[in-house]
């Protein structure tokens, strides 16, 4: 089959199944993708059947939140042969694409509407700037494939990053003038910013809001990382005596290593703790262990739940790079390990 003829197009994006389809032939597959794309997985699944010859397809109606979170546990109990994750990357600390026998592909979708007119108005906002980096979350690789082209030599990196993961972003940001993230929102911004300490440099290109083109983040970044030093500071000055640590047990969110650092500080600094595991987190679920109990709970799987979705619970949910600095392991802020 000629590759152009495996690709299957949406609402503006392009899902290429070029190097997917050859290995889905006659097998039983599960299709999975993050909250905004399960609605396409049934015409995704159509699509498969008829172009590569899907046998069976099951659709993963929960959420994938990140390459991170791969139904491998279904896919087991199913008797699956191959999951195929649309719309992310693979994890790049947790890469591996096989897993008690089940084969992962990874199929991210790109946006290629107005490709041309947004590279023109990134151009526009790097001005004179003459060390520029780029971040990006993957939709937008073809956008950004473009820009590194009209960037030339100033541009001195362009990162894929993902709300938990910078690449070497951190690393160089002393070496440049500014960084621009492309990409829907600030979430990705906004952990950027956490990572690297700064928010000087960095501007947010949202190619889906015209009124986030090349917009500055200090200010949501600042109410951020205030609000989680006023929180730190607090546990701090009263210390803890108790800790709940939460240990994720999807495949790439299990962090052994992560764990047991976070007990040997906890041990060190004569803090009690209880280990709970768990695969998805809920407030009823915090609720069911009386949080009240502890002064801290620590999460050792997504740190964006202690920053983002759990933001107000109390006591406040830490991430392992935070209880660094509430135990004084370290003497500033560090995001997110």
């Amino acid at each position: 089959m000629h590759s152009s003829k495996l690709q299957f197009e949406v609402e503006g994006y392009v899902f290429d199944f070029s190097n997917v389809c050859q290995f889905l032939k006659d097998k039983r597959v599960m299709l999975e993708a993050p909250q905004g794309w399960v609605r396409l997985l049934d015409k995704i699944a159509v699509w498969l059947k008829s172009k590569c010859g899907v046998k069976v397809c099951y659709l993963r109606l929960d959420p994938a939140f990140g390459g991170c979170d791969v139904g491998y546990a279904y896919a087991k109990q199913l008797g699956i042969d191959v999951i195929v994750h649309v719309g992310h990357t693979a994890y790049p600390l947790c890469p591996q694409t096989k897993f008690k026998g089940v084969e992962v592909y990874y199929v991210p979708g790109y946006y290629v509407e107005n490709i041309e007119v947004h590279v023109d108005e990134i151009i526009r906002c790097v001005g004179d700037s003459k060390k520029v980096a780029i971040a990006y979350v993957v939709q937008h690789k073809q956008l950004v494939d473009k820009l590194m082209q009209m960037l030339g030599g100033k541009l001195v990196l362009a990162e894929q990053i993902l709300g938990c993961w910078y690449g070497a972003l951190p690393q160089i940001y002393g070496q440049i003038d500014k960084l621009i993230v492309v990409g829907g929102g600030l979430f990705h911004a906004l952990g950027l910013c956490l990572a690297v300490g700064d928010c000087s440099k960095i501007l947010v290109f949202d190619p889906f809001d015209n009124r986030r083109h090349c917009v500055d983040v200090c200010e949501q970044y600042q109410k951020v990382l205030m609000k989680r030093l006023w929180l730190l500071e607090e546990l701090r000055s009263k210390k803890l005596k108790r800790v709940a640590i939460l240990v994720g047990l999807k495949t790439c969110q299990f962090r052994r290593e992560v764990v047991e650092s976070v007990k040997r500080m906890l041990e060190i600094s004569n803090v009690d703790y209880d280990l709970y595991i768990n695969v998805e987190m809920s407030r009823e679920k915090l609720l069911n262990m009386e949080p009240w109990k502890y002064d801290a709970i620590v999460v050792t799987s997504c740190p964006r739940l202690a920053i983002d979705d759990y933001g107000d619970m109390r006591p406040p949910l830490l991430t392992p790079g935070e209880l660094k600095y509430v135990l004084g392991f370290v003497k500033r802020y560090v995001f997110p390990w």
